[in-house]
């Protein structure tokens, strides 16, 4: 391949993992919300409705702690729920493994002697990985 196309070839490919990259940084940041979000907001969920019970500054009848108490503790678990069954953390992972690859190909880039071979072998492995890593759970879960 001669320089030229070579360079052509470099700059689309440099398009494609930028493009790419911009694209699993947000994703990774919204995967990262949800699993995170959902972990912390469930405990909190769940101490909030164990302090409705045992708290005696709050001043609610026993009828009105104890259903508070219960929307609390079935709040906390159905977003546990959601999240496993969403696959979150999964997802979470798999998209920052996925955004690291991206990372590395854009550094390998860089570099006006890389081989360019690879780095299209690269892409291709890094979609394939990816999509198992999101289907992976559906499979096993039977969807």
């Amino acid at each position: 391949m001669d320089t030229e196309a070579q360079q052509g070839t470099r700059e689309a490919y440099t398009k494609v993992v930028h493009a790419q990259l911009k694209q699993w940084v947000r994703w990774t940041r919204m995967w990262s919300v949800a699993h995170h979000g959902s972990l912390f907001l469930a405990a909190l969920l769940s101490a909030a409705a164990a302090l409705v019970l045992q708290l005696k500054s709050i001043t609610w009848s026993a009828d009105t702690k104890a259903d508070a108490a219960a929307v609390l503790a079935a709040s906390a678990a159905v977003l546990g729920g959601i999240s496993s069954a969403g696959g979150f953390a999964r997802k979470w992972r798999t998209n920052r493994l996925t955004r690291s690859k991206l990372e590395q190909l854009n550094l390998y880039l860089m570099d006006p002697d890389c081989d360019l071979k690879m780095v299209e072998r690269e892409l291709v492995e890094m979609v394939k990985v990816h999509n198992e890593g999101i289907l992976s759970g559906e499979e096993q879960a039977g969807g």
